[in-house]
């Protein structure tokens, strides 16, 4: 019994133990996210460090965790002192988007931390994983709040500023001004909420430049803080004042000598706030370049809170503005006063960040120096490095190099060696540094030796340049060649031989099928003792034509084109397609193209329809469906829309080419039903993306026998014997090579593929014989783009006769002709087809 009563004791007292300790480490981690947000404290990140460190002894599943991380993403992510560690945002991020479908309790907590983590990650360039934690905390807040709720108008607002650094504008304006429709009633419309609504459309405003529309934002965000604050009452200037910050010029100073006024009636002019709106006041004039008036206002600021028993930093922010304007104007001595009495208040006030005495001297001693005032600005510069060289050593390092600018400048050649010899020490001597600025101050150093005279040192220290030169042309590709490096070390160390495999089964089986496509010819001994033996005839389209005409073709069309807001460029496409038709001969006649500008035109606009959906669903669900899932879903419903229009745009295309070209006065046509060939297209898609791309070629195959069996030259057709798995075995081997050459190997692939089709069409009595290479294909493409590219797009014309012409030379037709039997046979063809395929950038060729 006595046992008995021990143990449980025993577990009594090791419940509490661990339910203490449990209190104790909630106890420690509420303290420590107390402390990294109370403004009166500082070390906010270590504070939030020391928070997360103790959540990490919780459960993943612990809000506490959550919360934990999300506001130490939150602090780096607008962290000016750069305390984070480099790449600490990003695993924050990356753990708090993994962490967060793990908590269960989806309270007001949590969706703050939402907020947090999907500002962060919109900081790390996450827009994707941003848009969905918005959208999450957007539901949450909409069951909980009500969608009319002012939290709910401010989460899309910040939805709207990732789109707009994904830059879509569109979405961004549609998105905030949903937000804005949202608190669109009498009540809601004069509430704090809406002004700060307003301000985040008139900055989205200012994102898009467009000012005039911000500044009408600005206003009505004014006019609401005039109704809802009296004159008399200081809110109306706090509130007005954060409004000016996103004013344009002229409405900021405005805005600005209100807030005066309104500080003037309500304190004293001997206040801080009335300084203050002063200085501010003087801000805007500066920016509008007003700098007389900015300075009158600044010197009266001075003077009231020089007066004052108790010096603050309105009046050492007031000296260094003061300063800067002095600077702009040239007046070094004056500015460098200025700087000096701002350093010395600066000691004697608590540390701010963006105002420290040192920075104050900093620019008192560049301004110093180009006063002239040497003696004084070495003076300050030997204070700063011996104060500063170890706390703030590129403080040191700045100041160096911009005195040596200055001495150098000055012709101070001595003093300006000096400086950059400071200068380039201090940079070696830090923890991590760049050769690009450390080649930098020595190209300066090595200049101000030469003109000193110093010749030899001059050299040593060129010497040294080409040395950091070749180290930083090794450094700015080590990166490069180390993926390139560990991608060759991959394919040498298990797929090389299964390449060289492959390419000699690709080799085998192309020498085989081209056999069997173009069998060699046998010549009996009786026919070899023969001097001539009957060849069969063969005939190739001859290509004219001067690419400097088409040139100036184009350069017609653009110039109309323009003129015309883009109407003329179907007219303009027609005359390009008659010319080049009309500069390919075959037989001693050459070919026509009696496409209409018009034709055209009519089918563009009714492809535009389709067009419009595929180019708007994608912004359009997004608004009307307000889902996490909204975006890929619309994505994925325009790709498969493409996918679907895709084949009928392109027999579309290719029947309007066909019926609209002739040769002899003899049409071509085509009388393929577009559903047809619609069903072999989508099956094929299906069947290549199940067999990971094995269908492919099989599909091309049934592809170019559908629309090569149903076009004709007149009343005969063409016939493609073609079969769809002669082609299998040879993919199978291309697939690898095209992979581990890069895609260098496809044009090997497709030489191959169009000597098969062409070997297989008949027409007339007569064969296609197709000669083109791997490498005459991949010489043609790559030197097309290289004159693209170079002449800046001027020698398109030049690019498009080339490539023509390598095929009138490599396509030729074998056998005799029965020309007399052909009869006209002509089919009426809407250019719907040539709309859509012209909208996808593709052409068809004829």
């Amino acid at each position: 019994m006595l046992l008995r009563l021990s143990t449980f004791a025993f577990l009594i007292f090791l419940s509490y133990a661990i339910y203490a300790q449990e209190l104790a480490q909630d106890d420690q981690w509420k303290e420590a996210i107390a402390a990294s947000q109370d403004p009166e404290r500082e070390a906010g990140y270590v504070n939030l460090k020391k928070s997360l460190v103790i959540a990490e002894g919780w459960e993943e599943t612990d809000p506490r965790h959550f919360e934990s991380i999300s506001r130490l993403a939150e602090y780096c992510s607008h962290d000016f002192l750069d305390e984070c560690e480099d790449g600490e945002l990003q695993r924050l991020v990356t753990k708090g988007l993994a962490n967060r479908s793990k908590i269960s309790v989806k309270n007001s907590a949590y969706i703050e931390n939402l907020l947090r983590l999907a500002e962060a990650s919109t900081t790390e360039d996450h827009y994707r994983d941003a848009l969905l934690v918005y959208r999450e905390a957007l539901d949450l807040q909409e069951a909980s709040l009500g969608k009319k709720d002012i939290a709910v108008s401010k989460t899309y607002s910040k939805i709207a500023w990732v789109y707009s650094y994904q830059q879509d504008e569109t979405q961004a304006r549609e998105t905030m001004n949903h937000a804005l429709a949202l608190q669109d009633t009498e009540l809601s419309r004069n509430t704090e909420g809406y002004i700060d609504l307003l301000i985040e459309s008139a900055n989205l405003f200012h994102a898009q430049q467009k000012i005039t529309q911000a500044d009408t934002e600005i206003e009505k965000a004014a006019a609401i803080s005039r109704r809802l604050w009296s004159v008399q009452n200081p809110q109306r200037a706090i509130t007005l004042k954060k409004i000016s910050w996103s004013a344009g010029d002229e409405l900021r100073i405005s805005l600005g000598k209100e807030i005066v006024g309104i500080w003037k009636n309500t304190h004293s002019v001997k206040s801080g706030e009335y300084a203050e709106a002063l200085r501010d006041l003087a801000d805007s004039y500066s920016s509008s370049e007003e700098q007389q008036q900015a300075l009158s206002i600044l010197q009266e600021v001075i003077r009231l809170r020089s007066e004052s028993p108790q010096p603050d930093l309105v009046l050492a922010k007031s000296y260094s503005d003061l300063a800067g304007i002095y600077a702009d104007q040239k007046n070094h001595l004056e500015s460098a006063l200025m700087y000096q009495k701002a350093a010395d208040l600066l000691r004697d006030l608590p540390e701010n960040p963006f105002y420290l005495p040192q920075n104050m001297l900093s620019e008192a001693a560049v301004q110093y120096a180009e006063a002239g005032d040497g003696s004084t600005a070495e003076n300050i510069f030997v204070e700063l490095e011996r104060e500063y060289r170890v706390s703030n050593a590129w403080l040191v390092l700045s100041n160096a190099e911009r005195l040596g600018d200055i001495y150098f400048r000055q012709r101070h050649f001595r003093m300006a060696s000096e400086k950059f010899e400071i200068a380039a020490a201090t940079y070696e001597a830090l923890p991590q540094k760049e050769n690009s600025q450390l080649i930098s101050l020595s190209t300066k150093l090595s200049q101000s030796y030469l003109q000193e005279g110093r010749v030899n040192e001059a050299n040593k220290i060129n010497e040294q340049i080409i040395r950091l030169s070749a180290a930083e042309v090794t450094s700015g590709q080590s990166s490069l060649m180390l993926a390139f490096r560990n991608a060759v070390k991959i394919f040498l160390s298990g797929s090389l031989v299964f390449a060289m495999v492959a390419f000699l089964g690709f080799f085998i089986l192309s020498r085989r099928l081209m056999r069997k496509v173009y069998p060699p010819q046998k010549v009996s001994e009786r026919e070899s003792e023969v001097e001539e033996i009957s060849l069969p005839q063969i005939r190739s389209v001859l290509i004219h034509g001067d690419g400097r005409d088409l040139l100036a073709l184009r350069v017609v069309n653009l110039v109309l084109s323009i003129a015309t807001l883009g109407i003329y460029s179907f007219w303009g496409k027609a005359k390009v397609r008659r010319y080049l038709c009309g500069q390919a001969e075959f037989e001693g006649d050459r070919f026509s193209f009696h496409g209409k500008g018009k034709e055209l035109l009519k089918g563009w606009l009714k492809a535009i329809p389709f067009i419009a959906f595929i180019l708007l669903f994608p912004n359009i669900l997004p608004f009307l469906w307000q889902h996490q899932e909204s975006i890929l879903v619309a994505n994925y419903v325009a790709l498969i829309a493409f996918l679907i229009l895709w084949p009928i745009a392109r027999i579309g295309a290719y029947r309007y080419r066909m019926n609209r070209m002739s040769w002899r006065n003899i049409r071509f046509s085509f009388d393929g039903k577009t559903g047809r060939y619609f069903v072999i297209s989508i099956v094929g898609y299906l069947l290549s993306f199940i067999t990971f791309g094995l269908y492919a070629p099989m599909l091309f195959v049934k592809q170019r026998r559908y629309l090569f069996n149903h076009t004709k030259f007149g009343d005969q057709g063409f016939q493609f014997e073609g079969r769809a798995k002669d082609l299998l075995l040879t993919w199978i081997c291309a697939v690898p090579l095209i992979i581990v050459t890069f895609g260098i190997f496809w044009p090997w692939w497709s030489a191959l593929r169009y000597r098969y089709c062409w070997g297989k069409t008949r027409w007339n009595g007569t064969q296609f014989r197709c000669t083109v290479s791997g490498i005459g294909l991949l010489w043609l493409w790559v030197s097309n783009i290289f004159l693209v590219v170079f002449s800046g797009g001027l020698a398109w014309s030049w690019a498009t006769l080339r490539a023509l012409r390598y095929w009138s030379e490599h396509l030729t037709v074998e056998g005799e002709l029965s020309l007399s039997e052909i009869r006209q046979r002509e089919q009426s063809a809407s250019a719907v087809g040539e709309g859509f395929a012209d909208f996808l950038g593709f052409d068809f060729g004829f």
